[in-house]
């Protein structure tokens, strides 16, 4: 008994971690595409508008 719920509350820990560092590696993608794009659109903007 005493081991099959510790059995399963290491299981459930362990997905618990994995989503974490998934949820993490996520936000992190997030932002720096999200900050590729602000970039890339300011670089836009420069590009429109004439150099005088």
């Amino acid at each position: 008994e005493q081991v099959v719920f510790v059995d399963s509350f290491l299981r459930k820990t362990e997905v618990s971690t994995l989503l974490r560092r998934f949820k993490y590696h996520f936000w992190e993608q997030s932002i720096k595409i999200l900050s590729a794009k602000s970039k890339f659109l300011w670089f836009k903007e420069k590009l429109r508008t004439p150099v005088k």
